[in-house]
Order: C-alpha cells, then sequence, then structure tokens
C-alpha cells in the first residue's frame, strides 16, 4: 500500500538542504533539487520513529557470550592479516555520510588485504538478531546494539595491538575528543605508527549519501534482500556537530604530537593536505575548509539520481509504522 505525502514543512526542509538559503548556497546544493528534496524528506519525516517508541529491541549478551562471539569475529575479520615489525594503524574520520567506507576499502586495497578492518557500524551485522531487527526499516539505531558493538570494537583491536597487526579503523572527533585521543595514545604506546585521514567533504554531499544509505536499504529490503547491515540513518543534529567539530583547530591539538602522518581527502580519495612533518593543525582546519569547497569533488546530481531513484520506488511500499 502506498503512502500519501502531504507538503513538508519548512524546518524540515532545511534539515535536508543544509539550512537557510544562504546556507544552501554555502553548501553547494543546486536550488533545483530543494524542491524534489521535500518528497523524500516528508517520506522520511514518516519514517522518523522516536527511539522510545522503537518496538524492536536486542536482549543484551552475558559476558561468555560476547567473549564467544568476539573469538567468532575476530576469525572472519584477521585471516588475511600477518604480523608486521612496524605495522600501521589508518584512522578515518569524517561526518556520517562522507564516504569513510570508500576510503576505508581503498587503504585496504593499497595494503593488498593484509590488514584487520575494523568499522563500529559494520560489526553491528555479527550481532544475534541484528540483522533481522535492522531490516524492519525503521531509521534508527537498534535498541541494545551499542554495547556489544563497543565490545567488538574493543576486543578487535586489543587483538590487532597484541599480534601486530595493519589495522584499518575509524574514530570520531566530535564531542570532547577523546575517542579518538584514546585511540592515537593507545596505537603510541604499543608502537604502532598511526596515520589519521580526514575526509573534507561538503555538507550537502553528505546530507545526500545519508539518506541515499537509507533508502537503498530500504529498497533492497522491500525487494526482499535485506543487506546484512539493514537500513539505518544518522539523526540530523549528530551529523551537524560532526561536522563542525572536524574544523574545530583544537580538536587537532594534541593530536598533531602524536600522529605519524595526517592526510585530508575528498570522497574519492584525491589528496588536499599530507605532511608526516611539522604537523599543523591550522594547516589541516585550513586543508578541510579549502576541500569542502572544492566543486570539481562534488557530484550532487548522481548523488541525488540514485536518492531520488530509491525514494520513488520505496513510494511504493507503507512505511515501517504501518507494517504489521
Amino acid at each position: 500500500m502506498g503512502v500519501f505525502l502531504g507538503p513538508v514543512s519548512a524546518p524540515a526542509t532545511r534539515s535536508i538542504a543544509g539550512g537557510n538559503l544562504e546556507q544552501q548556497v554555502n553548501n553547494r546544493l543546486p536550488g533545483a533539487l530543494v524542491s524534489t528534496l521535500n518528497r523524500s524528506n516528508s517520506f522520511h519525516e514518516l519514517r522518523q520513529v522516536a527511539t522510545p517508541t522503537d518496538p524492536r529491541k536486542l536482549e543484551p549478551l552475558n559476558q561468555e557470550e560476547k567473549r564467544l562471539l568476539l573469538v567468532e569475529v575476530t576469525n572472519q575479520l584477521a585471516g588475511n592479516a600477518s604480523p608486521k615489525e612496524e605495522p600501521v594503524v589508518h584512522i578515518i574520520t569524517g561526518q556520517m555520510g562522507a564516504g569513510k567506507s570508500t576510503i576505508t576499502n581503498n587503504i585496504s586495497t593499497e595494503l593488498k588485504g593484509d590488514c584487520l578492518i575494523i568499522d563500529y557500524d559494520e560489526l553491528k551485522q555479527y550481532i544475534p538478531g541484528y540483522t533481522e531487527k535492522s531490516s524492519k526499516g525503521y531509521p534508527g539505531t537498534v535498541p541494545g546494539c551499542k554495547e556489544a558493538a563497543r565490545y567488538l570494537e574493543d576486543g578487535l583491536r586489543k587483538y590487532g595491538f597484541e599480534n601486530r597487526l595493519n589495522m584499518v579503523t575509524q574514530a570520531s572527533i566530535q564531542g570532547n575528543g577523546t575517542e579518538m585521543l584514546t585511540l592515537v595514545k593507545a596505537c603510541k604506546e604499543n608502537g604502532f605508527r598511526t596515520s589519521l585521514t580526514v575526509l573534507a567533504v561538503d555538507k550537502a554531499t553528505s546530507n545526500v549519501g545519508i539518506l541515499s544509505r537509507y533508502e537503498s536499504a530500504l529498497k533492497d529490503i522491500n525487494l526482499g534482500e535485506p543487506p546484512s547491515g539493514g537500513a539505518r540513518r544518522t539523526p540530523a543534529e549528530y551529523h551537524e556537530d560532526a561536522y563542525k567539530s572536524l574544523t574545530n583547530p583544537e580538536r587537532y591539538e594534541e593530536l598533531s604530537s602524536k600522529l605519524d602522518e595526517v592526510k585530508v581527502c575528498a570522497r574519492n580519495g584525491d589528496p588536499h593536505y599530507q605532511s608526516t612533518t611539522a604537523i599543523s593543525p591550522t594547516e589541516i582546519v585550513r586543508a578541510i575548509e579549502k576541500g569542502r569547497q572544492d566543486k570539481t569533488q562534488q557530484n550532487h546530481a548522481k548523488l541525488f539520481e540514485n536518492l531520488s531513484n530509491a525514494v520513488s520506488f520505496n513510494l511504493n511500499y507503507s512505511n515501517p509504522e504501518l507494517r504489521q
């Protein structure tokens, strides 16, 4: 059964388009797309379910269940990685929807697959019951999965350090920045070379990336081919916080002395900045801001075409709240 879509409110339009008209221009979102986004956004509003009303729930794993799960996941993910005399940890950061998975795959290819890839969001699919729950189409994170996913993430990093494996992982620089700093300190304490890659991607592109990821997954679900990671969509306020945090030079002050390399690159991996000596927080931020303004790296039309096609398909199906 289809879903009736009324006109979307102005505040909701701003949340996707990237703010008011001036902000939309600054974010390089083509004006012609804004009106078309109304249909997508109204559909998203219908699907947005507050966590307290989300009927999905994963039962917590006990300590032994988590331990056995970690062993299983380690065997699957670390099988191609071999010990190194001078191992390296590649840390990737950027706002949600910026393309961190693409950069992860690029680095893995450069290492010829000889690495342990640790992706917090991807680890959720290994938690018993997660794929089934996440394939119901709700945009929020499945309640009850975060603690187990963090356990797997921490356990895999510990395994990588103990066995001196090359690692490719992601970390956030938002909030108080402790997640990133804690990881970088652990890398140095364990004698690993540490390389940080920061993605310089404009807000409009990552916003559309977030929505496209969700709609594409939902399309697969509606086709009866649910992806193992299910469907997920980052709340707008999280995306905004992550976007702003990346250009706060204070976030890089303490990190810079502990890093062996910093790269700022575009969504496709093209470099804007790279340094292994005299790493400068000011230069990092300048490169991010410049990269976000690089029109040659922006492909809104193609991204939006993918999003629009998925939305058009999904309009033929009821939203998750109406499903029995």
